[in-house]
Formats: C-alpha cells, structure tokens, sequence
C-alpha cells in the first residue's frame, strides 16, 4: 500500500508543482523562522540570529532542489523540458525541421522495408510442418569435388530409409568448369 501512496504523491506533484513549490517554501520559512526565535531567545542581536540560523539551516536553493528531486519522476520532467526545447527550436528553423523529418521518414522507411524482406527470407519459420525436423543429407566422395548426391543414390536412400517420412532432392546450384581445348 505504500508504494500506491508514493505513485499518488508523484503523479500529484507533476500537476501541482506551484502549489508543491509553495508548501516546499512556506516550510522552510517556518523552520527558519523558528531558528531565528531560539537565537533570539539565547540573547542574540537581529542579525547576528539571523546570519547563525542560516549557517544551522544550510543552503536553502540546495535544499528546494534536493527535495524538488525527491517528489516525483526527475527523469519524466527532464524529458518533458527537452521535448518542449527540442519543439521550440524546431518551429524557429522550419527548413531544417523538414529536411529533418524527412530524412526520419526515409530512414524508417528504409529501415522497415530491410526488415520486413530480412524477416521474411531469414527470420520467418520455414512453411513446412515442424520445420526443426528438417534434415540435409550430403554426400562425400572422393574422386569428385562436390558434395552433391547422385541420383541413383538419392533413389537407394529413399527406398531404404526408415527413420525419415519423407524425402526430396533438390538442386541448390549447378557450376559447370570448362577447360581444355575447345
């Protein structure tokens, strides 16, 4: 339940900051106040009462933002600043608000469109059923430098094959090497 009163307390000092601000003033006024009454009491003169509640109280503009700190998202109104900066500088120069914008449109454009092809060709699950189960089978023989499966082979492996459902040959490239004469 603690935690739900401390989300309450800073989302309520986002909208209310003046009012927070002022409270945050008016406190410490009455904490230095009531110093400056004890050092009078003590039989200090205005000033001097005053000066030494001062050095007791500390810095009061290092206090408020300390505490500023502490009420609610810092990160939240640091952003909200940069933003409304960012907005301002950008209706200043609108030529290069446009180029801007669009070179964002042409790198989302362009980035969404690699994706969409990397995701299709290398990312997406192949369309088969249980696309992990798919094997390759290759051959090595020595005599030749490929690793392609002849298709007698590939005939023989079909017929005797137990552990496989199914099986199909492809041709993932052919490359012909010519030499000698003519």
């Amino acid at each position: 339940m603690v935690w739900a009163q401390r989300f309450w307390l800073k989302l309520q000092s986002l909208f209310r900051r003046n009012h927070a601000a002022q409270q945050l003033n008016d406190e410490m006024q009455f904490h230095l106040d009531q110093q400056i009454a004890e050092n009078l009491a003590l039989g200090m003169g205005r000033d001097e009462a005053h000066h030494a509640a001062m050095r007791s109280f500390g810095n009061p503009a290092f206090l408020k933002e300390q505490t500023r700190d502490s009420w609610g998202w810092l990160w939240l109104e640091q952003m909200s600043q940069d933003l409304r900066y960012a907005a301002r500088t950008l209706r200043k120069s609108p030529g290069f608000t446009l180029v801007a914008v669009l070179t964002l449109a042409l790198g989302i454009g362009a980035n969404t469109a690699m994706f969409s092809v990397v995701r299709g060709v290398v990312l997406a699950p192949l369309p088969y059923h249980q696309p992990d189960r798919l094997v390759m089978l290759l051959e090595s023989n020595q005599r030749f430098a490929r690793d392609a499966i002849s298709y007698p082979n590939f005939v023989d492996w079909q017929r005797s094959a137990r552990s496989f459902e199914q099986m199909a040959a492809i041709m993932l490239h052919q490359g012909f090497d010519l030499s000698g004469p003519g």
